[in-house]
């Protein structure tokens, strides 16, 4: 149980077309903590000890003070009496709040007396037709708005007395409260991911139920909740945020029930930039060098920049081996184009590549033909074979 938690302005609004709330009411009797009277013909003498309060006007004038502490009250009190035992009948008595509310019974005298500065709240009588020994009630509703002390002071109105039991007699003063007994709601959130990306979207959902059979009517939701003002940001049992700076966030969703109560849980979801998307290296190659992604066409990036015409990597070749020296062609670069080689001199021996293809003859090696480096070799090496 708790008390009413001040909602937002849409909220208010929205209250206004409620029906009454329809909370059991609860009654509790609380004992003065305190009581005593001064007097003027005495006013150096306290008289707590004693078991009875006076006021009167004349011959001597007297007051009487009456402390309560209230607690366990959870909701709005619908009314408050002040009940006096009635040993002496007289004029009525006035009675006052005072703003000093917590002193100690043995304290006051007429000359250090409690201040009645407060509201005038009501009066207290016994009047000669209702005769003594009985029990006399004061309406002090205004004065009592829930937990916490509260002092009377208590003032005569004519010169003929009244005299009313004290806390230390059998028949005490008693505080009568009745409030509407209201029990709050209980709920719980959950989202659908507590760690997500910038930008992410999250949903959240509300599960919330009252204990005293009341109804729902609706959810608030606050997605940078600091545990002491709830911002109302969205409304539903359900909803979803997206966040764009990074940080971990109290989301918190508030269910109020048709007594207005409410209650309020959380959960925090964490929210990161989103991982640097630099694409994977391969592992170096035998020779260390390292060879780039294939690209949307097919080709490769070579070391130099170039662009390779012969896809080695689909025939798990080296298509970056080193050239044999004596290569005719170790001057010229295949980097040139798909599946482009090098221009035909005329000149063909009958010695056929691995692929096909006839080799160019090397003039500049004596009784040799060479047979070039060709990438698509099925061993991707170069030979010699004996001249014809």
């Amino acid at each position: 149980m708790r008390r009413i938690t001040p909602l937002s302005t849409g909220v208010c609004l929205l209250l206004g077309l409620l029906p009454p709330a329809t909370g059991g009411a609860a009654t509790t009797n609380f004992y003065p903590v305190a009581d005593c009277s001064v007097k003027d013909d005495h006013p150096s003498t306290n008289y707590a000890a004693e078991d009875t309060l006076y006021i009167d006007t004349s011959p001597d004038e007297m007051h009487m003070y009456l402390r309560f502490d209230l607690s366990g009250i959870t909701g709005p009190v619908t009314s408050a009496t002040l009940r006096l035992y009635c040993i002496n009948s007289g004029n009525a008595g006035e009675i006052h709040t005072s703003s000093t509310t917590v002193w100690d019974e043995t304290t006051p005298t007429w000359y250090s007396p409690l201040p009645a500065d407060g509201p005038y709240v009501g009066r207290i009588e016994c009047p000669f037709i209702v005769g003594e020994d009985t029990w006399r009630d004061a309406d002090v509703t205004s004065a009592v708005t829930g937990d916490g002390p509260v002092t009377f002071v208590v003032t005569p109105t004519g010169s003929d007395g009244v005299d009313y039991r004290s806390r230390e007699h059998t028949r005490a003063p008693y505080l009568v409260v009745v409030w509407e007994d209201w029990i709050a709601p209980t709920c719980s959130v959950s989202a659908d991911s507590t760690l997500v990306c910038t930008g992410d979207t999250v949903g959240f959902t509300a599960s919330s139920s009252d204990p005293d059979g009341g109804a729902i009517l609706f959810h608030e939701w606050d997605f940078s909740y600091d545990g002491a003002t709830f911002w109302s940001e969205a409304s539903g049992a359900t909803t979803s945020r997206s966040f764009s700076l990074p940080g971990v966030y109290t989301v918190a969703v508030r269910a109020t029930d048709d007594e207005y109560q409410t209650c309020i849980d959380t959960v925090d979801v964490d929210v990161v930039s989103p991982p640097d998307e630099t694409p994977e290296i391969p592992d170096p190659g035998p020779d260390g060098w390292e060879p780039p992604p294939e690209t949307s066409e097919g080709w490769e990036p070579s070391p130099d920049g170039a662009t390779d015409t012969l896809d080695a990597w689909d025939a798990g070749l080296d298509p970056w081996a080193d050239i044999p020296p004596d290569n005719p062609w170790s001057d010229v670069s295949y980097d040139t184009g798909p599946e482009t080689l090098p221009e035909f001199d005329g000149t063909v021996d009958a010695d056929v590549h691995a692929d096909g293809l006839t080799d160019t003859t090397a003039a500049d090696v004596p009784g040799e033909t060479v047979i070039p480096y060709d990438p698509l070799a099925d061993d991707g090496s170069c030979a010699c074979a004996p001249a014809n």
